[in-house]
């Protein structure tokens, strides 16, 4: 079991500190004064041997650990300074420091890692056997049935227990990444950039959390996100309340035209979450979830994984969409099911504007990035190219596209995208800047399709999308 691990820079000035944190860990299992000696200037001759003999320009730091295994003590001190082994490197002179290491402590190793540089292990055994337990937090109450359950909207002291909500389902791999920060997540809510609500028992203990949260990359689209329920508080319905209060205030309070969710392709209970609020398909997020924050919430051989972009509407407008022959029964189906009104052209002659206007962000967390086409200009290949190249650099494994189809050049971008990898993988109505279709560059990420564990209409709508994927094309 590692105890401890601290990374220092390879300065001899920073011996000292490190000593004194081995001395006061070390007094915890020895009772002799002289083991204890015996196991800092053992550590003292190890980094001395980088520090003085060893350095070199990209030597940046040293990591030492200490750690029990079985019934010894053992200090680790690893550096990828100048390679080789240490008594060819050393002169007769300079090996007094190993002989003192090697006379003072049970057992000495030096081991070459290759990349990971160089070990120098130093083994002291126990006076006596240790079983060495970490303290472990005290269990939650587990709430039952009769547990009474209040939802109401977020108040500024609620900040830091939903960080704690959210830390309790994703540990800190959450892309949301204001949700760890109580002062921006209330900064977020006052500027209504995000609109919340909590759920409480009758002690005060805040028990769940939902929010909606506007795309910032497409005002006007809102997202039912950010639904968790502590552990301790789980059957108790806490979630769909947090649900169903958010999409009345969504429709009655603040008169949105819709709200969307995203529920998981792997996991049916949030499709029929979906199902139940009468949310329809319109667009699926391939690779959206990467691998760390699958990993967090216990999920084995993870990959990425996907979701779906389903939509609930509660008005509707009419528009004309610019949409190229291919996607037509696609989108037609779509519309129909969220009951917009739409006249489909497919083919245009209208001059563009000379340049584009777009914009796109990406994010480290989720390595992935949005590209947002407000405008379309003759530039737009070139535009994309850029784009592409430039998210390329940043080691973006997903990107997605929205095109503005309500202007004549949606048909141009569209063909542009295709040829760069991009296919249709959905169709976004009502944002303020108009209706978006979806599509993604997956670059080396093949979908697999067999995974899924859907119901319908999400089942139906997967192949649907299947028809436009180029490794399925190719097949």
């Amino acid at each position: 079991m590692r105890l401890i691990k601290m990374e220092i820079v390879p300065d001899a000035r920073m011996i000292p500190a490190a000593l004194a944190a081995v001395r006061e860990l070390s007094s915890s299992f020895f009772s002799s004064e002289k083991k204890i000696n015996s196991i800092i200037l053992s550590l003292e001759e190890a980094i001395a041997n980088i520090t003085q003999y060893c350095l070199t320009p990209s030597l940046k730091h040293i990591d030492i650990e200490v750690s029990i295994e079985d019934c010894a003590f053992v200090v680790s001190v690893i550096d990828e300074g100048l390679p080789g082994d240490l008594n060819d490197t050393l002169s007769q002179m300079e090996k007094l420091g190993l002989s003192i290491m090697y006379n003072m402590m049970d057992e000495v190793t030096i081991e070459n890692l290759g990349f990971g540089g160089r070990k120098q292990k130093m083994i002291k055994y126990l006076e006596k056997p240790i079983n060495f337990q970490l303290t472990q937090p005290e269990e939650p109450k587990i709430y039952g049935p009769g547990t009474n359950i209040t939802i109401r909207p977020f108040l500024k002291e609620d900040a830091v227990e939903i960080s704690r909500c959210i830390y309790d389902a994703y540990g800190f791999s959450y892309a949301v990444k204001f949700a760890y920060y109580p002062e921006q997540f209330c900064a977020a809510v006052q500027d209504g950039i995000i609109h919340s609500m909590v759920a409480v028992d009758d002690e005060g203990n805040i028990a769940g959390h939902a929010a909606l949260c506007e795309w910032k990359e497409l005002p006007g689209i809102w997202e039912l996100c950010m639904v968790v329920v502590k552990g301790n508080y789980r059957k108790l319905g806490i979630m769909s309340r947090l649900s169903e209060a958010l999409l009345e205030y969504a429709q009655n309070t603040l008169k949105l035209p819709l709200v969307i969710m995203q529920p998981v392709l792997h996991h049916p209970f949030s499709q029929k979450v979906g199902v139940r609020y009468d949310m329809h398909p319109c667009a699926l997020g391939f690779g959206y979830i990467p691998q760390s924050l699958l990993q967090s919430m216990g999920i084995e051989n993870a990959v990425r994984a996907d979701l779906a972009i389903c939509i609930r509407t509660f008005e509707t407008d009419k528009k004309t969409l610019y949409i190229p022959l291919e996607l037509h029964d696609f989108i037609e189906k779509i519309t129909d099911n969220l009951k917009v009104k739409r006249t489909f052209v497919h083919i245009s002659n209208q001059q563009l504007p000379k340049k584009s206007n777009m914009k796109y962000t990406s994010n480290n967390i989720t390595q992935s990035a949005k590209i947002v086409i407000y405008n379309v200009g003759e530039d737009i290949h070139s535009q994309l190219i850029l784009a592409l190249s430039n998210l390329k650099k940043q080691n973006m494994e997903m990107i997605e596209l929205f095109i503005h189809c309500n202007e004549a050049g949606a048909l141009k971008a569209f063909e542009s995208a295709k040829s760069l990898g991009f296919f249709c993988t959905g169709f976004i109505p009502m944002a303020q800047c108009g209706d978006m279709l979806m599509m993604q560059n997956l670059f080396s990420y093949s979908v697999d399709y067999s995974r899924y564990v859907t119901v319908e209409p999400f089942t139906s709508f997967i192949e649907s999308v299947k028809a436009f994927d180029p490794d399925i094309i190719k097949e």
